[in-house]
C-alpha cells in the first residue's frame, strides 16, 4: 500500500515538474487604429512626411518575474499604403520603392539585444531582416515600451538610407525637387493580447 502511494506521489511530482517546464507564450497583435508609423525626409525644397496605413504585426512574448522575453516579431506594411497629402508625391514614392512589383515592406526578427525591464517599462534593440523594394538587409532598431494589463506599447525611431535598399530618391519639377537619401521612420505601435499559446 505504501509502495503504491509513493509511486503515485512520484508520478504527481513528475507531472508538476513537466507542467512547469512548459513555456506560456502570449500572442499580441497590432491594433492599427491605435498605432502610427510616420516616414520623414528632406528635399531640396522642403521637408516632407508620409504615413503608413494598414499595418500588420505580431509578437510572441513571455512575461516572467524577472522581466520580459520577446520570442518573435513580424511586421508587414503594404507599400502602396504609404501616403501623404500629395497624390503626385505618393505616385513617385510608390514607383521608387517598386510597389507594384514588391507590394509589401516586411520585417522579421532575428534576435533581441540589450533588453532591460524596469517595472512596466522596457528598452532594447531588435535585429532583423527588413525588406524594401525587393532588397533585404539586416537592421537594428532601438525601442522602448510599456507593459499594460492586456497590451504592450512600443515606440522608437529608425534611421534608414534609401540607397541601402537600391531605391533612387524620388524627384519632381523636372529634377528641381529631389528628396534626400536619408529618411527617419517614427513608430508608435500598440499591441493587444489575443490568445495564450502553450509551447514546449
Amino acid at each position: 500500500m505504501k509502495s503504491k502511494m509513493k509511486h503515485k506521489v512520484l508520478i504527481l511530482l513528475v507531472l508538476v515538474g513537466f507542467s512547469q517546464a512548459l513555456t506560456a507564450q502570449e500572442s499580441f497583435f497590432l491594433n492599427g487604429e491605435k498605432s502610427k508609423l510616420i516616414v520623414k525626409g528632406t528635399s531640396t525644397v522642403h521637408d516632407w512626411e508620409m504615413e503608413a496605413n494598414n499595418l500588420k504585426s505580431h509578437m510572441l512574448i513571455n512575461k516572467e518575474s524577472g522581466g520580459l522575453v520577446i520570442n518573435q516579431v513580424s511586421f508587414v506594411c503594404p507599400a502602396e499604403k504609404i501616403l501623404s497629402d500629395n497624390s503626385i508625391m505618393d505616385s513617385k514614392t510608390h514607383n521608387a520603392i517598386k510597389a507594384e512589383k514588391h507590394p509589401e515592406i516586411t520585417f522579421k526578427m532575428k534576435s533581441i539585444e540589450n533588453l532591460n525591464t524596469n517595472g512596466n517599462v522596457f528598452t532594447g534593440e531588435i535585429a532583423g531582416l527588413l525588406s524594401i523594394a525587393g532588397t533585404t538587409k539586416t537592421v537594428k532598431i532601438r525601442f522602448q515600451g510599456n507593459i499594460l494589463a492586456n497590451a504592450i506599447s512600443v515606440k522608437g525611431e529608425v534611421p534608414l538610407k534609401l540607397s541601402d535598399f537600391n531605391v533612387e530618391p524620388p524627384t519632381a519639377m523636372l529634377g528641381a525637387l529631389k528628396t534626400g537619401n536619408e529618411i527617419k521612420v517614427n513608430y508608435d505601435l500598440w499591441f493587444e493580447n489575443k490568445e495564450l499559446v502553450i509551447n514546449k
